[in-house]
């Protein structure tokens, strides 16, 4: 019973404690550890099953693990590996430590250089220019270890610590041998040593120029030395480096200063020059293009008073100087040139670039052009000749009843022709009118001869020169009416009648004589039409050329074969330029609907027509070249030009403007080459 009652104290799986009367009062609540391991053994088996079976029941899937008394925790294993390496590393810099201590005693002893060894590099250079000197040869006690490289840069290593001789040497310099120790700084086992080397072949020169002027600065001045030139500077100064050893040329070039020219002898190292006193002085300038082409003239020569021929420079491109006069100073200058006309100047000089005034080289030969004696239209005019830019104006003669549209000049045998009434001893015959009488002047000898001789029952006359032959028109003796066209000599002999025809219905026009005297073009109009006529004066005869309306003859070739005309087209009604060829009886339109003047044939080259035309509010003159149907314009002129004539001399085409006559050249052709402004244009 009383185990029983023992036994029935004990609480089963499930069962709850039994309660005594003090439990609720004075027991505590009791901790049931589920997880602590129990002895069950004095239970039947069956309750020992049951009592495992509701242990597993109350644990979880995968219970956290209990820690057991062998297992030390993670954070105290860190805190010893801390300290581990912490011992370990005192160690190990206490270690580094005796070790540097002990190495820096060596090195302070220099005890370490025993063992280990000392490199000795640098730069080695030109001492004037500072430039690297290349492949110089470095030798240690005179024995060659290396040499330089591109910049100049040399290293050598295996050094003992101590003194060294150091020698270097290099072509064109000077040897240079100095005692250079070979040490260190602490840790650094190398001696930086840099040589400068003094050439044996070049030096440096410096001096100092010293101008009349504090302001003077010498930007256009050039310094020679041997065959260099080199820079000045504002001061005056100048350093030059690498010059040639020996002796040398040295000269001073200026506009504003006399030239220095001397030998000098330069050094190896620093040169310095004395201080050099420039004296003031002027140059004449120009440039020898010829006027009317623009041509370089490089046969010049230049006459001055006083000074040498040495003294003038004439370059490639035609610039000239004479250089080296006295400021303050006249001096005459005369300048000839082969070709050109020879021409006289006159200059006070400056110091500094002096500019001939009007300086020109003006080719040879005179333009011969009339000039108003008055400043109205019907003043009286008068025949001037001068060079092509209107210099050395002289007047021709005082006649003042020249006829200025029968001027013919040529330049080939200088000669002026024209024809004149100045002379009241000969008259037209039934008019009793002054006879315009042809003339010829020699503009060499200015001698005056009348080249008509026979002077009868003569009219009108229209002379051509070169051809030495001369129209007369003329009215018949015992006719009113009865107009007759001659051909004859120029002084008035071997007379040929040509036409007569009444003078009320048909009037004479376009008589032109071929240059070669055998061909005489006229015509007349006729019910409206013009009707061109060709006679030929060797046989007699005369032969229809052309009809047609507004026909006007504009040249005609030295044979007489071409003849350049303008006429009406039949299909337009507008004026058209035309080719005659009279050999072959052939037409050729060359310009339609023509709106220039002047046309004619370029001298020597029946293939080229010249003529002027405005065009877009600019007067120009244009060539037009036959054959290729091809033209040029061969004057720019700006709009302020208005050409009003044109007329050829040889190569050179003169043109009147309303600024004058101005001329070119026809294989060159240059604008506004200006002969003179006060010529009257009679074209």
């Amino acid at each position: 019973m009383d185990q029983q009652k023992e036994q029935k104290n004990i609480p089963l799986a499930g069962e709850l404690p039994e309660k005594t009367e003090n439990s609720a009062q004075d027991a505590k609540p009791t901790i049931v550890d589920l997880t602590a391991v129990k002895d069950y053994s004095h239970l039947p088996i069956g309750a020992q099953a049951s009592l495992q079976l509701d242990k597993k029941s109350l644990q979880t899937e995968n219970p956290p693990a209990k820690p057991t008394n062998n297992i030390v925790p993670k954070s105290v294993l860190k805190n010893d590996s801390s300290k581990k390496f912490f011992k370990i590393a005192v160690v190990i810099f206490g270690l580094f430590l005796l070790c540097f201590l002990g190495f820096l005693a060596l090195s302070v002893t220099n005890l370490d250089t025993k063992f280990i060894k000392i490199t000795l590099n640098g730069f080695i250079t030109d001492a004037n220019t500072g430039e690297p000197v290349v492949n110089a040869s470095v030798l240690i006690n005179n024995i060659e270890k290396t040499k330089t490289n591109e910049q100049g840069q040399y290293s050598i290593s295996n050094l003992d610590y101590g003194d060294a001789s150091v020698t270097i040497k290099a072509d064109g310099y000077d040897d240079k041998t100095e005692n250079v120790k070979v040490t260190k700084v602490l840790l650094d086992y190398s001696t930086r040593k840099d040589f400068s080397l003094t050439s044996s072949l070049t030096g440096v020169l410096s001096g100092k120029f010293i101008p009349t002027s504090q302001d003077y600065k010498f930007t256009n001045d050039e310094l020679i030395i041997g065959e260099k030139q080199y820079k000045i500077s504002d001061d005056g100064t100048f350093s030059v480096s690498n010059v040639k050893v020996g002796e040398l040329p040295f000269s001073f070039k200026s506009i504003s200063y006399k030239d220095i020219s001397q030998v000098i002898n330069v050094l190896p190292g620093n040169n310095q020059i004395p201080e050099i006193k420039l004296t003031a002085a002027g140059d004449i300038i120009g440039e020898l293009k010829s006027y009317v082409k623009e041509d370089l003239v490089l046969n010049t020569k230049f006459y001055v008073e006083n000074i040498l021929q040495d003294q003038v420079t004439i370059s490639e491109d035609g610039k000239f100087a004479v250089k080296e006069l006295d400021t303050n100073k006249k001096y005459k200058i005369r300048v000839t040139a082969e070709g050109y006309k020879t021409r006289d100047y006159e200059i006070n000089i400056k110091q500094g670039e002096n500019q001939l005034f009007n300086f020109r080289l003006v080719e040879e030969g005179i333009a011969i052009f009339p000039m108003s004696m008055g400043t109205n239209e019907t003043s009286p005019k008068r025949l001037f000749k001068s060079d092509f830019d209107g210099y050395n104006l002289e007047e021709i003669s005082d006649n003042e009843a020249i006829d200025l549209k029968s001027k013919f000049y040529s330049i080939e045998n200088q000669k002026l022709y024209y024809q004149s009434t100045i002379s009241n001893t000969y008259k037209q015959i039934r008019t009793g009118k002054p006879l315009n009488v042809p003339y010829v002047f020699d503009v060499k000898t200015s001698v005056e001869d009348r080249l008509l001789i026979d002077t009868s029952n003569l009219s009108i006359l229209s002379a051509n020169y070169i051809a030495g032959k001369m129209f007369n028109l003329y009215i018949k003796q015992g006719s009113q009416n009865l107009q007759g066209l001659q051909i004859m000599n120029i002084d008035g002999s071997n007379r040929q009648d040509i036409k007569e025809q009444d003078v009320n219905s048909k009037t004479f026009e376009n008589m032109i004589i071929s240059n070669n005297g055998n061909v005489a073009l006229y015509s007349y109009n006729t019910n409206g039409q013009d009707e061109l006529y060709l006679f030929n004066i060797q046989n007699g005869t005369s032969q229809e050329v052309i009809k047609g309306k507004e026909i006007t003859v504009h040249d005609i070739s030295e044979n007489g074969n071409l003849i350049l005309i303008s006429r009406e087209n039949p299909n337009t009604s507008l004026i058209d330029l035309a080719l005659i060829t009279v050999s072959t009886d052939d037409l050729r339109t060359l310009k339609e609907n023509i709106k220039g003047e002047g046309y004619q044939f370029v001298k020597g080259d029946t293939n080229k027509i010249l003529f002027f035309e405005e065009r877009e509010s600019r007067s120009n003159i244009y060539t037009f070249t036959i054959d290729r149907s091809q033209e040029e314009k061969i004057t720019s002129l700006t709009p302020d030009y208005e050409i009003s004539g044109i007329y050829q001399e040889s190569n050179l085409v003169f043109y009147f403007t309303n600024k004058g006559l101005l001329v070119l050249d026809l294989n060159k052709p240059k604008n506004f080459k200006l002969v003179s402004s006060e010529a009257f244009a009679y074209l």
